[in-house]
């Protein structure tokens, strides 16, 4: 009995400490957006076609890939001399069996600028690395990141590599659905 709740006890320790938060949504948006006149926070929700739309496009469910509200999207739109300069969304994705929480910047094309890992709660060995992450720049709805075609793979961590893929794929399809529709000016 001593082993088994050792055991238990030893992997509660283990879980807990693999959950890092490496910064919070508010202090990685100060930054993203240091420069900006203006920041607007905009809730975007999807029409069920929109969401239809968005799970043929990524071949996935949106419950398969965030977690949380599929229909529904916080998008903070960043502006200077009046118009939109920046875009990010943070989104809580499913790596393998814990979330990751990332921070998705788009320029006012609609092109990645940049992916952040704002929390992970797997194992530190599955957390995708700063060098992973930059294979999602310039990456466009039009030139979307796709896992094994032009997102390399992490080694030992293939579904978090799919499920960061299909995260940074799904905040581009949602911000060309749903802010091009709300302005002329948003990718």
């Amino acid at each position: 009995m001593c082993k088994f709740l050792c055991f238990a006890l030893a992997s509660l320790v283990a879980g807990a400490a693999s959950a890092n938060v490496y910064r919070t949504d508010a202090e990685a948006l100060k930054e993203t957006f240091r420069d900006a006149e203006a920041v607007e926070r905009r809730k975007l929700v999807l029409s069920r076609e929109e969401r239809t739309a968005i799970e043929k496009t990524l071949g996935s469910k949106l419950s398969d890939v965030v977690m949380g509200a599929t229909d529904s999207f916080t998008f903070h739109v960043g502006m200077r001399g009046g118009k939109i300069y920046r875009l990010a969304s943070a989104i809580t994705a499913l790596a393998r069996s814990e979330p990751m929480r990332l921070l998705v910047v788009l320029s006012a094309e609609g092109a990645v600028e940049s992916v952040e890992i704002l929390a992970f709660h797997e194992p530190p060995q599955y957390k995708p690395s700063k060098k992973f992450l930059a294979q999602f720049q310039g990456a466009s709805s039009e030139n979307p990141p796709e896992h094994r075609r032009n997102v390399r793979n992490i080694t030992g961590a293939t579904i978090t590599s799919r499920q960061a893929s299909h995260a940074v794929h799904l905040v581009l399809l949602v911000a060309r659905a749903r802010l091009k529709a709300a302005s002329h000016d948003v990718p």
